[in-house]
């Protein structure tokens, strides 16, 4: 793990069970039920890039809340693929996912940011630091990557459906 003066964590994803690919595009939503009840934390991991973030999506228009790992200093963990450099935020639907995906990793811990929050701060914050979001990691090798921008687009869309 590397501290930057710029206020993230960089970890080195070959430190990870999982090696992180970029797919672009966008998504449709296939109203999948954002209910822990009804799927187990694992096989909602199991999904593959594309369904975990349309569960992302359901999810956070539920709960309006975003999770993001940060370490005692209260920095945010920030990943940078190697394979083509792409840095990126890992966000997570619910605390529980955070968690998970920091086991073994000491001194992170899960922080909820206020869907207000990062649609205010965030996204601007993001896109000026020239950082992507990497929506949900799982089991597979595939996250869905996109620009803070788009994922405010996608969420704000589903929330305006919502209702």
């Amino acid at each position: 793990m590397k501290k930057l003066s710029t206020g993230y964590v960089v970890v080195n994803p070959e430190h990870r069970r999982t090696r992180y690919t970029v797919d672009s595009g966008k998504t449709t939503n296939t109203a999948m039920e954002p209910c822990m009840y009804n799927n187990s934390l694992q096989q909602i991991l199991e999904l593959d890039g594309e369904a975990r973030y349309d569960y992302f999506l359901d999810a956070v228009v539920e709960e309006r809340d975003i999770w993001i790992l940060v370490n005692a200093d209260n920095q945010f963990l920030k990943i940078v693929a190697e394979e083509d450099g792409v840095a990126y935020l890992p966000v997570w639907p619910n605390s529980e996912f955070a968690e998970h995906y920091a086991t073994g990793s000491e001194g992170l811990s899960p922080k909820a940011v206020s869907l207000p929050d990062f649609f205010r701060k965030w996204v601007s914050g993001l896109t000026r630091d020239g950082l992507e979001v990497g929506v949900f990691p799982g089991m597979d090798e595939e996250l869905w990557i996109t620009s803070p921008e788009e994922l405010k687009q996608d969420l704000q869309e589903l929330m305006s459906s919502a209702f």
